[in-house]
């Protein structure tokens, strides 16, 4: 431990020596960036339960990206009314409504809201529409946002995998129960016939 803590001050003292240290503190960030991505795969190789964690990790993380795709299912997310653009309501509105358990300061603070809204409104008309959205944000390195809309789009995700496991749910529900009521009305056809047959004296007629 007494090890570890020199080697981390002299790393953190190595910001102030000039350009060549801090060079060498990014190397060393880099392989420690390195043996975590090696950690991962290695777990891929351990079972059923270390793969399933290593997908959910790398789909999580893939969603805090801000590429052109993640930041148009954003904007569907944001984009309630479906008319194509997003109010300053709308977009306060999701932030509250998809944020309730992360604690940054664009999801505390609402004048950070609006004035995150107003640096995205780049015509400055009240409203954002989906190309603008993504000029304004594809490639942004705002850690707030980044947050908030990795966490946003996880839960759109989960619940619409929930969804999903509900409608098959109810749907082999339903499959199950027609079946029920087939079988039930084939041992009714089939009684039917087997009194007929008992009171039939041969003619074909009751």
């Amino acid at each position: 431990h007494k090890l570890h803590r020199e080697q981390s001050a002299n790393r953190l003292q190595a910001l102030f020596r000039g350009k060549k240290d801090r060079e060498r503190v990014r190397e060393l960030r880099k392989q420690v960036e390195m043996h975590e991505r090696a950690a991962l795969l290695q777990a891929m190789f351990r079972g059923g339960k270390a793969r399933k964690e290593y997908r959910e990790l790398t789909w999580k993380r893939d969603l805090r990206k801000p590429t052109e795709e993640n930041l148009r299912k954003l904007f569907k997310v944001i984009d309630q009314s479906g008319d194509g653009n997003i109010s300053v309501t709308e977009f306060v509105a999701a932030i509250r409504r998809t944020a309730r358990s992360l604690s940054n300061p664009l999801t505390e603070s609402m004048p950070a809201q609006f004035a995150m809204f107003n640096r995205i409104d780049l015509d400055g008309g009240g409203e954002i529409d989906c190309d603008e959205w993504v000029k304004a944000l594809k490639g942004t390195d705002d850690s707030s946002f980044l947050d908030w809309m990795q966490h946003a789009l996880v839960t759109y995700v989960e619940v619409k995998m929930a969804a999903t496991i509900e409608d098959e749910r109810v749907a082999h529900l339903s499959k199950k129960q027609k079946r029920r009521e087939e079988r039930r009305q084939a041992h009714y056809e089939d009684r039917l016939r087997a009194l007929f047959a008992a009171i039939d004296d041969g003619d074909g007629s009751v």
